[in-house]
């Protein structure tokens, strides 16, 4: 396997099993490569949108996953994740296959809401999810959409 699936597949699995992201050293050490080979394999993953990064080589995400807080808390029996927008929030308990709630609020009035999945099956307030922006655009901007 190559360093840069190796370095996806450590990224993942760390976010799936801890909710935050390896730092460099970590997934170094880990992986039994040096700093500038893991960041070398994580530029590579940006360049083909698996992940978005920090100036430094740190991970900013790893879609659906958050590296760090968001409006979308997602809470499963162990672990919480964070999500980077209304999509993603939904597409990490089927992902892991875990029952979650999802805590967020409305970006248009502020209102606090929840959801459930459970079972495989999504309950709680009702709402609409508004995609402002069409999915092949994402890129060109992530932090937005």
């Amino acid at each position: 396997m190559t360093d840069i699936w190796r370095v996806r597949h450590h990224t993942y699995r760390h976010l799936a099993e801890t909710g935050a992201a390896p730092s460099l050293d970590e997934s170094a050490s880990a992986l039994r490569l040096t700093a500038p080979e893991v960041a070398q394999a994580r530029r590579r993953l940006e360049d083909l949108h698996a992940m978005a990064l920090l100036s430094s080589a740190e991970i900013r995400m790893a879609h659906p996953f958050s590296a760090r807080p968001t409006v979308y808390r997602v809470e499963g029996p162990e672990t919480v994740w964070w999500a980077n927008c209304a999509w993603d929030a939904l597409a990490i308990p089927p992902m892991l296959g875990v029952d979650c709630v999802i805590e967020s609020a409305c970006a248009d009035c502020g209102r606090d809401f929840d959801l459930q999945v459970l079972d495989g099956a999504l309950s709680g307030d009702d709402g609409v999810v508004q995609v402002v922006v069409p999915p092949k655009k994402f890129w060109e901007d992530i932090e937005f959409t």
